[in-house]
């Protein structure tokens, strides 16, 4: 049995829920050694994309100072958020020109295509939705991607504009962001023969210096790996002298991946989505990451605690009884509270006092937490282990979940209402 969770449209419809406060509070326990980046694309008021681009391109520039003053009140002075803008468009340029002074605490990017920028030439998003969708296979077509009439048109319409070599120079002699290299014709290398890839890379990089001024940031186009670039891209690019290359994933990075040469990932941005939301898919994300690999001294010593309360866990056993009518002296509904992000069900105990005095009440913890258990790999595997364990009592429950046990409770419930 598996239930494949779509993470982020699931976070989308909660979000809501979930008071500010309370965000921000999970926010500085999930990402406390841990640093952000956003991938965006273009700033706006009520303008919308180009009907030939990617839905959410744009951002309105209202939710952006939302984003940036929550991010201030959750870490403060600490620079632990990226707001990166790919494509070099004049609108994010003049955002940035305007923001990045007054707010020191973000780290500001732009990549810019330094050949389209010279030759103010769009984007073919074709090539995105189709990494293999007739792109160049020889030099001469690759040369002369830029000069396509319908890229020349849509890269000199003010509502495509993409930056000038002009606004780009001035941005990347400001102290306060960078300007890096995004290849010179903006296709996925995936889709490039080999040949081919290496020459626009090396060519893209040679441009940069020559239009705009030496850069040492890199960020792929499209950005997704082992879909629109591979390994020997990054290799071929670090020895190039690159030593910040950015993809786009939804996860997090630590102070070593940005200081080892590592690729960075960025969280795509949904232009449609407001702050809130946007800071809770982060979050989410964020707080299954420190589940995995969440820090409660060694697991010996966990497991030394939970016997010396006499909690009585066997390995392998995820419902806990936490007090209250036997299941089988009752026909009363059971309550199972389901576990936090720490991931065990000790917290519930003085709960389960007041409230199992005519109800069976359990816990259901995850495993991995006492040694010799195996954690699950990921949030299916804990929401298949959580249905598991439910069904053996046999019967309907009431579910109570606390901080991520809200989120998997309420899988629990769409899954299991169906089935009575």
């Amino acid at each position: 049995m598996h239930h494949r969770l779509a993470f982020d449209p699931m976070v989308r419809r909660v979000a809501w829920l979930v008071p500010p406060r309370v965000l921000h509070r999970c926010a500085r326990w999930a990402l406390a050694d841990r640093q952000v980046a956003l991938c965006l694309h273009r700033v706006g008021g009520r303008l919308s994309p180009a009907p030939d681009a990617a839905p959410g391109l744009f951002i309105p520039g209202h939710v952006l100072d939302e984003v940036i003053r929550r991010a201030r009140g959750i870490g403060g002075e600490r620079r632990w958020l990226t707001l990166s803008f790919d494509d070099g468009y004049r609108d994010a340029v003049r955002y940035v020109t305007l923001r990045a002074a007054q707010h020191p605490e973000i780290d500001w990017r732009v990549f810019a295509c330094p050949d389209k920028a010279r030759r103010q030439s769009g984007f073919r998003w074709d090539a995105g939705l189709n990494p293999l969708a007739s792109l160049p296979c020889d030099t001469v077509e690759l040369i002369g991607e830029n000069e396509r009439p319908e890229l020349l048109r849509a890269g000199s319409d003010p509502t495509t504009a993409v930056a000038s070599l002009e606004e780009l120079r001035s941005l990347w002699e400001r102290d306060a962001s960078t300007v890096g290299n995004h290849t010179n014709s903006h296709l996925p290398l995936a889709g490039l023969p080999p040949e081919l890839a290496t020459l626009e890379l090396e060519a893209s990089v040679a441009c940069f210096e020559r239009e705009v001024g030496p850069s040492r940031s890199f960020a792929f186009p499209f950005g997704t790996p082992g879909v629109y670039w591979g390994p020997e891209h990054a290799s071929h690019l670090s020895s190039l002298g690159l030593e910040e290359i950015w993809s786009v994933q939804s996860r997090t990075f630590g102070a070593k991946e940005r200081s080892c040469g590592a690729v960075l990932p960025r969280f795509p941005v949904d232009g449609r989505d407001s702050a809130h939301t946007i800071l809770s898919l982060v979050v989410a994300r964020a707080s299954l990451e420190r589940f995995r690999t969440r820090n409660l001294g060694s697991k010996q010593a966990v497991a030394a605690r939970l016997v010396r309360r006499g909690c009585g866990y066997e390995l392998g056993q995820s419902l806990v009884p936490l007090g209250g009518v036997a299941l089988d002296a009752t026909e009363a509904v059971p309550i199972v509270f389901v576990h936090g992000a720490a991931g065990h069900v000790e917290t519930f105990r003085h709960v389960a006092e007041g409230v199992g005095r005519s109800r069976p009440v359990f816990g259901l913890r995850a495993l991995g937490v006492i040694e010799g258990e195996a954690a699950a790999a990921d949030l299916d595997e804990v929401l298949d282990a959580a249905i598991d364990a439910e069904k053996q009592l046999g019967r309907p429950v009431e579910l109570v979940g606390y901080s991520l046990g809200g989120f998997i409770a309420l899988q629990m419930a769409r899954i299991l209402e169906p089935a009575g």
